[in-house]
């Protein structure tokens, strides 16, 4: 977790989304009427925190307190909730997989957003009803995209206020039951092998063709920047193996508060494939996906304990293969002099 608040908390200069913020911060307001603004309305707490910080702290140090908000959001859920022996998993799934990281780089108020909802649920998971709340609502006035997530945070806690008078049960850590368990798992991992051929075969050339042809269809470049960018089978048997995994550990997970994080994390998977390729909506799985810093962890626990060490470890190092697949080498492609990427990462100190 150092090392994510060293490269979190120290870049600069990183053109696109960072640039915006730190123009915004540095005129020490924030106009949501403009074109391009880094705010929209109803987002009370992003445009508080700016106008309210600028006054008495430069960008760097902002960026500082930006970060350890962040570091404390996810450490407290993989320290509270995951496997004790595979926390370092999830910092490696914060690190690398699903741009986790990269998006809170980048787009600053929605991983602020992100950080309330983890703090949001943490609190509940700690059994502070009232307390979760209040981070829920700041998450929406960071920003209004949080919407989608939230209705997933009230279910759960309402679920688990009906619960509150329940005997808590000293935690039991998962293992597999032999007897029960793979059916369900296959209907999922069949599910989204279903969903993959609907978006990507029925969707691709039957729909989106007809789709296109109508002059009236104004988001058909949404549609036109599908073809673009296709799912490989590797990446299909990535989600379809997790979804499976993840499944396993559902069924046989007695505690309701990591239950209900598994069921998200198969819920991104699904969001994964269906918003893939439609640009910005490919953002939306990310408020579900990065419960998997402690869901993970608990599977690989979940394999040790059932099947051995080993098992557990080839899950790890599955993940951390697609990782250099997927993530890694997608965001080296994007540093270049092209004006498109990123840019190479720089610290802000090195310029001190």
């Amino acid at each position: 977790m150092f090392f994510v608040l060293l490269i979190l908390g120290f870049q600069e200069g990183i053109p696109g989304d960072y640039m915006g913020y730190k123009d915004t911060y540095n005129s020490g307001s924030v106009d949501v009427g403009i074109m391009g603004s880094t705010a929209k309305e109803g987002e009370f707490a992003y445009i508080w925190t700016v106008e309210t910080f600028s006054k008495f702290m430069n960008f760097h140090w902002f960026v500082l307190l930006t970060a350890i908000v962040q570091c404390l959001a996810m450490g407290l859920m993989i320290k509270s909730f995951a496997d004790r022996k595979y926390w370092y998993f999830g910092v490696l799934l914060i690190f690398f997989t699903f741009n986790i990281m990269l998006l809170q780089m980048k787009a600053m108020r929605q991983g602020y957003a992100m950080d309330m909802l983890l703090l949001a649920y943490y609190l509940l998971g700690k059994r502070k009803y009232l307390w979760s709340l209040v981070p829920a609502v700041l998450a929406y006035g960071f920003h209004n995209s949080s919407i989608i997530a939230i209705p997933f945070f009230v279910v759960l806690w309402v679920m688990m206020f009906l619960r509150r008078k329940d005997k808590t049960k000293k935690y039991t850590p998962v293992v597999v039951n032999k007897q029960k368990g793979y059916g369900t798992a296959l209907w999922a991992a069949g599910g989204l092998f279903a969903f993959y051929v609907l978006k990507f075969v029925v969707f691709a050339n039957y729909i989106n063709p007809f789709l296109e042809g109508l002059d009236a269809f104004e988001y058909s470049g949404y549609l036109e920047a599908m073809e673009e960018r296709s799912v490989s089978w590797w990446i299909l048997l990535y989600h379809i193996v997790i979804v499976f995994a993840v499944t396993l550990y559902y069924v046989n997970e007695k505690d309701f508060f990591r239950k209900y994080l598994a069921l998200l994390t198969i819920v991104a998977m699904f969001l994964g494939i269906g918003t893939f390729g439609f640009g910005n909506l490919m953002r939306v799985p990310a408020y579900f996906i990065v419960y998997c810093i402690v869901v993970y962890p608990n599977v690989a626990g979940m394999l040790h304990r059932s099947y051995g060490k080993q098992i557990a470890l080839g899950f790890v190092l599955f993940n951390m293969l697609y990782v250099m697949y997927g993530t890694v080498g997608n965001m080296l492609s994007m540093n270049t002099d092209s004006g498109t990427g990123f840019g190479p990462f720089t610290f802000s100190f090195l310029n001190w």
